[in-house]
């Protein structure tokens, strides 16, 4: 089977839906890096492992996005319907996950310092 080269979609849709998918992940890439490197002021031996989580959450997610819509694009072609699958949502909740952890470390180190130099 060869892959389709044109579009199914003239409004480009799928290509939209990508593109927006590689701008969340690279978005949550960002924001787990400030995250991680906040964290990291609080306790470098948990903000390591963190760190390299998000980095292969946001790898992963970014990387799968591209398989996604492959296999979107060849699906709309050949039989005329959307596939989908949750991977990559779940993905995105890890990675979501693990930044909201990365803050929940910094402020509870932040406040335990504040709470030693109060006494």
């Amino acid at each position: 089977m060869t892959r389709p080269e044109h579009p199914f979609d003239p409004g480009l849709q799928p290509e939209r839906t990508l593109l927006a998918w590689r701008r969340t992940f690279l978005a949550l890439g960002v924001a787990g890096a400030v995250a991680v490197r906040f964290a990291a002021a609080v306790s470098l031996y948990v903000a390591i492992p963190l760190g390299l989580v998000l980095v292969a959450l946001a790898l992963t997610g970014y990387l799968r996005i591209g398989r996604r819509y492959r296999r979107v694009h060849e699906g709309l072609h050949e039989r005329g319907t959307l596939v989908t699958g949750g991977a990559t949502i779940t993905i995105m909740a890890l990675t979501l996950l693990t930044v909201v952890l990365s803050v929940v470390v910094y402020l509870v180190g932040m406040a335990a310092e504040l709470a030693s130099a109060a006494v």
